[in-house]
């Protein structure tokens, strides 16, 4: 027994540590899992006929980051627009389409670190750069004007964050989760994610006290943040709610359930015309 002890011994020091390693390894370098920084810009809106102006803002710390403004013809609603962790603000020309012809006024936010924007993506930082856009709509937009924030992906974690710093009507948060350790869970079971987390994300926090309007969309086929993620947003929602269902995965669901789409979102629009 005693040897069988000292054999033992061994293996469970080298298992030990080579869990240890893969802790650190995931606490150093997890934003390189959560941001995949996409620099090119694909196409502008312009490319499909929309008028469009890009400006730069500047955030205390010197980073300097780039927001869209696709104008409509009237104030209707204003949709300040987060895209995903791995596409630019470039990538979703079809939203910003689809949302011109709802007549939404429609602004674009980069990521720090994306397209053209200087500095490194983080929760903190980006967290300081919507500080400065939300002092920039204060003074851009009159005080009367309805403003609904839309997030897709990791957007989804950003435009709950955003209506804590700016008072908006409403939210949309579309095929993303409650809480970022919750993803980190799902994802890597084996390892203490709450511990190890820096970047938190917590959507199910601020919707807990958000009382406006919120919609959830997701798919049951979203393969990369699990359709559970959605219904637990959902369920957070203390004020006037709804859940809408689309199909296709989750990097397809907006092609494959575009009039979905449209729908869910002209009458979430629609509350704020009255």
């Amino acid at each position: 027994m005693r040897k069988v002890k000292t054999l033992l011994l061994p293996v469970i020091v080298i298992i030990a540590g080579v869990y240890l390693v893969v802790c650190i390894a995931a606490f150093l370098m997890q934003r390189q899992l959560i941001y995949h920084p996409y620099r090119q810009i694909v196409m502008t809106p312009a490319a499909i006929g929309l008028e469009y102006h890009e400006f730069m803002l500047q955030s205390p710390d010197g980073v300097e980051f780039v927001v869209w403004h696709i104008p409509a013809e009237s104030l209707f609603v204003n949709v300040v627009y987060f895209h995903g962790n791995a596409e630019n603000i470039s990538n979703s020309i079809g939203t910003y389409k689809l949302l011109h012809e709802l007549g939404a006024n429609v602004y674009a936010f980069e990521y720090r670190g994306y397209a053209n924007c200087t500095g490194t993506p983080s929760e903190g930082g980006i967290t300081t750069d919507l500080r400065t856009f939300s002092e920039y709509l204060v003074n851009s937009l009159p005080p009367e004007a309805k403003t609904v924030a839309l997030g897709r992906s990791l957007g989804g974690a950003v435009a709950a964050k955003f209506a804590t710093l700016y008072p908006v009507d409403g939210i949309i948060l579309e095929s993303t989760f409650n809480r970022m350790v919750d993803v980190g869970r799902k994802a890597f079971p084996y390892l203490p994610i709450s511990f190890l987390l820096r970047e938190r994300y917590d959507s199910e926090e601020i919707i807990r006290s958000f009382d406006k309007a919120v919609l959830v969309i997701h798919s049951p086929d979203d393969e990369v943040i699990p359709f559970e993620l959605g219904k637990r947003l959902f369920d957070a929602a203390i004020g006037e709610k709804s859940f809408v269902e689309i199909k296709g995965s989750h990097n397809s669901g907006f092609e494959i359930s575009e009039e979905a789409l449209r729908i869910a979102y002209r009458d979430f629009f629609n509350k704020f015309s009255k």
